[in-house]
């Protein structure tokens, strides 16, 4: 029978080791927050792209054209980066470029589904993303899918059906477009994949790569959609010129800087996650389309989002349970 000398040391013991557990999930939770936050952030801003594309248009550019002058803009922007760091571009060699430019025109095909297809359905389809990034990180990372993964997923899911307002069930791909949101989001998933392979890797040089995917992908849609005749050309002259501080502004922060951001987050974390936490762009996009347009904002917005936040709070309150020996 124990004496009280012995509980009292058992007993201490316990503690410390209770103590050493709590700290070790605090270090594993801090080491990550600044990249948690960074993807977080960057889907903020995405949820804000609109305002700058819709002031774009409103200032003389045509429908697909539209995101072409910051995309260049963004491009241009890193550019400098890539020849001061030539020889590490080099070194990376083309598959890392193939690999960055192919994952860049996802986004193109994104802002091409939201054109050909209704914007709910887009946005769906497109949010299918954090499975499909679960699914490869297990296949190519070793990463295991864990139960809470499977919570913030339903959880991220069941935000946005409520404040899409999906009613009838699912929205099966059946059109172009419906396709297009479809693919869109696997090739975004893929990308985070690809980015968490390659952590030694220059973000500059990998978000370089991405922009100028997107940027070639969005320039062959835009020929696709509207080819560049003397009117159209005209047009486009006259409108970049008159927008030039907002193109700048909207390629810096829309693109090169949220890209490079990205890219380096990606790099840290677990492609689940980083589909998991994106999902508060769409929040964030609703709730500033109904400040700054007549969209309505209701009840299905602030439940919506209630349930995307709980889904990023399960990735960032459980960072142990998520963990695997790789990767956090």
């Amino acid at each position: 029978m124990p004496t009280p000398a012995t509980g009292i040391f058992a007993t201490a013991m316990e503690t410390s080791r209770l103590r050493v557990g709590f700290n070790a999930v605090g270090m594993m939770s801090s080491k990550n927050t600044l990249p948690n936050m960074a993807v977080m952030m960057s889907g903020v801003v995405w949820g804000v792209t609109w305002l700058p594309l819709r002031a774009l248009e409103d200032g003389g550019f045509d429908g697909a054209w539209t995101p072409v002058p910051p995309i260049l803009a963004g491009v241009i922007m890193l550019l400098p980066f890539v020849l001061w760091r030539w020889r590490r571009a080099a070194a990376a060699g083309w598959p890392l470029a193939v690999m960055c430019m192919a994952g860049g025109t996802g986004y193109a095909l994104y802002s091409d589904a939201l054109l050909l297809t209704e914007v709910v359905t887009a946005i769906l389809l497109f949010y299918l993303t954090p499975v499909w990034s679960t699914i490869l990180a297990r296949l190519f990372l070793g990463q295991p899918i864990t139960a809470i993964r499977m919570v913030a997923i339903a959880l991220g899911f069941a935000g946005l059906w409520v404040i899409l307002g999906i009613d009838g069930g699912f929205p099966m791909p059946r059109g172009l477009g419906d396709c297009l949101g479809l693919v869109s989001g696997m090739i975004w998933a893929g990308a985070t994949v690809g980015f968490r392979k390659r952590p030694e890797t220059d973000p500059a040089l990998m978000a370089f790569y991405y922009l100028l995917g997107t940027l070639i992908a969005a320039l062959v849609i835009a020929f696709a959609f509207m080819p560049l005749d003397g009117g159209v050309w005209n047009r486009l002259t006259a409108a970049t010129l008159a927008n030039v501080p907002l193109i700048l502004l909207s390629g810096a922060i829309m693109y090169a800087v949220t890209m490079v951001v990205q890219v380096w987050a990606s790099q840290r974390l677990d492609p689940g996650r980083v589909g998991v936490l994106l999902m508060i762009e769409v929040p964030v996009a609703v709730t500033t389309a109904a400040l700054f347009t007549d969209e309505p904002f209701g009840w299905r917005q602030v439940v919506g989002a209630g349930l995307i936040l709980s889904a990023a709070g399960a990735e960032l309150l459980f960072p142990a349970a998520l963990a695997s020996p790789k990767n956090s």
